[in-house]
Formats: structure tokens, C-alpha cells, sequence
């Protein structure tokens, strides 16, 4: 596979650098004052949660399209793409003093967000499937998210300190310094190659799981009534000679340019909605992930209307991504005690104790589990997340699949973030947190129902 091991070795260095790039690019002095910057500068929670739904829009629009381009033409120069699209907007966000100055910047937000997600998660997994260390991937991701969290709460800590002594503005300028260093460290990167296959109907029928879902078709068509016994032993016995067949096929390689590019969308899309495993985690990312992002901004005016002063809401931010670094890095140790099963059950039902509890009180008794609320739904959800959309997808359809996992989880945050805009203006943030988790109560028997079916 490789020429020689010097090759290998460039490849093998994708990880310590990957480290260090996100040690740089996480460096960002702004986390805990971004609300409260765009209230100082006379927008309400409804115009910000507005500026994040057009946020989510763009980053929906171009997520797959970059996604793709990632699959046939390199993870290493999407990053590099991303990375200048992020030092851009932060410049913008300096000048910015109105609504429309704010949502050209979180235009330009957007774009980066995607071409970094799932971009980078795959670049990480085919360097480790190169260097036959991919069975380490939960790790390493663990590893990521948790040098994300841990130095975007120490430098948000020097940023909250810092606004409150100058200004929050220049929070958003000192923040460059380190996010042009990640961007040269990008251009070491060596872009370790992905395989591609040959679809027949779909790309679908290239999958692992093709056979689980074989299996899974026979059962139910078995369980049928008498009066289609004819109908279900033909598609039965079509199901067994494509299960034979898959056993013993072997498919080609090809050059990602051979199948063009709309086409190996539509692949992917087709793969990700025939796959029941697949559907089942990204909506779980859609809910957890984007609730968790809703506590993002909102902790900020929690901590705010509980009497917390700005300096001091850097520490706490600090805290919470600490919390959300112990998650990524404790995840690879609880689902392989607990399992998928367990691991989903425990996020949902420890988010939705926390944010109860959050809506219930407006002291200094609801700070820790509004900062506990990312220990689960951030950290642990993340990594988690990753490793079981790597799991079940093929190497051809990884980085597109991330990005639609991303896209259902930016039209559902598009639609929410007004809503709950509107209703924090005008009931309190705390009303918001009930009803976030009287939702995660009805999606935490849903959960249970589904593994429940499927076990």
C-alpha cells in the first residue's frame, strides 16, 4: 500500500500534528462573552438566535458539497479552506457594531463550520486505517475533543478577564494570532489515501451492514401474514442470493473523479437512508447536539441573571469545556463498558436531569449542572457520535455522511434557534430549559423503545 516507510511515517505524523493544529485552532479568547459581545452591541437573544439560524443555514447549504469535494479531491485542502474562512470571520466580527455586520460574519462562519466537520474527523480516520491503527480512532478522537475543550476553556478564561479589563473586542482580534498558526500547520499535513469502490444500485449494497439488513428483512418478511406467503418467499429468496452474492464479490477500486461528483452525493445520501444504525445515531446527534449548542449561548445569560460577573463567567466556561474534555476523553472507556445501547440511554437521561434542574433554579445551585450538562451532551455525545458514524460507514462515504450528519442537525437548530429566541426575550431562559428537557424526557423513551426493537 505504501512506496516505502517514509511515506507511512509523513502519514503517521498526521496525528501529533492534527494535536497540535487543534491546540492552536481551539486557542479562541471569545467562547464565554460571544452573546453577551452582540448584546453589548444592541441585539436581543431574538436577533442573535436569528444570526445563529442563518449560521446553521449556510453551513447546511455547503456542508455535503464540501463534504464531497473532501471525499474525491482531499480532506488536507478542505482544511485549509476552512481555516482561512475562520481567521476571515473573526476579522469581520472586529468592525462589527449592527445586525447586518454580525450576519455577513456568521455567513462566513458558516462556510467554515462546513468544511471543517466531518472533513476533519475523516482526514484522522484514514490516516489511522493507512498506518493500520484505526482500531486506536476512539482515542485519538477522544483525544481531539478533549484538547479542543480544554484549551478553548483556558483561553475563554484570559478572554472573559481580558474583556472585562479592555474591551470584548479585542478578545476577537487577540484570537487570530493563534488561529494563523493552526493554518500553517495545516499545510504539513500528508493526505493519506482513502479507498473508493464500485457502487451497483447503491453504494449501499457495499456496506458491512448490507448483511444485518438482509437478515433483517427476512425476519420481518417471516413474520408477515399467511396471505402473502408467495410474495415473501420471492423477495426472500432474492434477499438470500444478494446475501450470497455480497459474501462473495469483491469490488474494485477506482479513481474518485470516475463516478463525478452529484453522483456520489446521491450514493451517500441513498447509503445513510437505507441504513437503520445510521438514521438512529444522527438523530440522536440532531437532538443532543443541538440542545447542547442552544446551552452554548444561553449559560452565558444564565450565569449573567444568576449575578455572575463577566470575569468571572470565564472561569466557569472554563470549567464546563473542562467537563466537555473529560467527556471526549472518558468516552472510549464508557462505551466499551456500557456498550451503544447504555452509552445513548446514560447521555439523554443525565442531559435531561441536568437541564431540569437548571430550569428549576435561578441560584448558584444550578451552576454546576448547567456546567455538567457538557460533560455529557458535548464531550461524551461528540466522540461517541464519531466513532458510531465511522463504524458503520465505508471509507468512500465518510466524510459526506459526517456532513449530512451535520446538515440534519443545522436544519433542526435553524428552525429551533428563532423559536427559543422569541421565548427567552419574553419568558426567561429558564422557561427554555424546560422545555428542552421535557422533549429529552419524550425522546428518552424513544430511545429505549428503540433499542428495545432492535436488540
Amino acid at each position: 500500500m505504501f512506496k516505502n516507510k517514509k511515506t507511512q511515517s509523513k502519514i503517521h505524523s498526521n496525528i501529533w500534528k492534527y494535536y497540535l493544529y487543534r491546540l492552536f485552532g481551539s486557542a479562541i479568547f471569545t467562547m464565554p462573552i460571544w452573546v453577551l459581545y452582540m448584546q453589548e452591541n444592541g441585539l436581543s437573544l431574538t436577533e442573535v438566535m436569528i444570526l445563529q439560524s442563518v449560521y446553521t443555514i449556510v453551513t447546511l447549504i455547503a456542508s455535503v458539497p464540501f463534504g464531497a469535494l473532501a471525499d474525491r479531491w482531499g480532506r488536507k485542502h478542505v482544511l485549509v479552506i476552512s481555516q482561512l474562512l475562520n481567521l476571515f470571520g473573526y476579522f469581520i466580527y472586529i468592525f462589527s457594531t449592527s445586525f447586518w455586520t454580525f450576519f455577513i460574519g456568521e455567513i462566513i462562519f458558516g462556510l467554515s463550520t462546513a468544511t471543517f466537520f466531518g472533513v476533519g474527523e475523516a482526514f484522522i480516520y484514514d490516516s489511522l486505517k493507512a498506518t493500520k491503527h484505526v482500531n486506536k480512532y476512539k482515542q485519538v478522537q477522544g483525544n481531539i475533543y478533549a484538547i479542543n475543550d480544554f484549551v478553548m476553556g483556558i483561553t475563554g478564561m484570559f478572554g472573559a478577564a481580558i474583556a472585562a479589563v479592555l474591551s470584548m473586542r479585542f478578545t476577537y482580534g487577540l484570537s487570530m494570532l493563534p488561529l494563523t498558526l493552526a493554518l500553517f500547520i495545516i499545510f504539513s499535513f500528508k493526505e493519506p489515501k482513502h479507498e473508493k469502490r464500485i457502487s451497483m444500485r447503491s453504494s449501499y449494497k457495499q456496506s458491512t451492514n448490507y448483511k444485518s439488513h438482509l437478515d433483517y428483512k427476512l425476519y420481518n418478511n417471516n413474520n408477515n401474514n399467511n396471505n402473502n406467503n408467495n410474495n415473501n418467499n420471492n423477495n426472500n429468496n432474492k434477499l438470500r442470493n444478494d446475501h450470497k452474492s455480497l459474501n462473495n464479490k469483491s469490488y474494485a477500486y477506482y479513481n474518485p473523479r470516475e463516478i463525478g461528483y452529484f453522483r456520489h452525493i446521491k450514493e451517500t445520501l441513498i447509503f445513510t437512508a437505507t441504513h437503520p444504525q445510521l438514521k438512529f445515531i444522527i438523530l440522536f446527534s440532531m437532538l443532543i447536539g443541538s440542545f447542547a449548542f442552544l446551552t452554548f449561548f444561553f449559560n452565558q445569560v444564565y450565569f449573567k441573571e444568576v449575578g455572575i460577573s463577566l470575569k468571572y463567567i470565564g472561569i466557569l466556561y472554563a470549567i464546563m469545556f473542562s467537563f466537555s474534555a473529560l467527556g471526549a476523553k472518558s468516552c472510549h472507556y464508557v462505551e466499551e463498558k456500557l456498550k451503544e445501547k447504555w452509552t445513548s440511554i446514560l447521555i439523554v437521561s443525565l442531559f435531561f436531569i441536568f437541564l431540569l434542574i437548571c430550569s428549576l433554579t435561578k441560584s448558584w445551585i444550578g451552576i454546576p449542572f448547567a456546567l455538567a450538562i457538557w460533560l455529557v451532551a458535548s464531550g461524551l455525545r461528540g466522540t461517541f457520535v464519531s466513532d458510531f458514524i465511522n463504524k458503520h460507514a465505508h471509507s468512500h462515504h465518510r466524510a459526506t455522511v459526517m456532513s449530512i450528519n451535520v446538515i440534519i442537525g443545522n436544519i433542526f437548530f435553524a428552525i429551533i434557534s428563532p423559536i427559543v429566541g422569541v421565548i427567552a426575550d419574553n419568558n426567561g431562559i429558564q422557561s427554555v430549559f424546560l422545555i428542552m428537557s421535557a422533549v429529552l424526557l419524550l425522546y428518552l423513551v424513544y430511545v429505549v423503545v428503540y433499542f428495545r426493537k432492535n436488540s
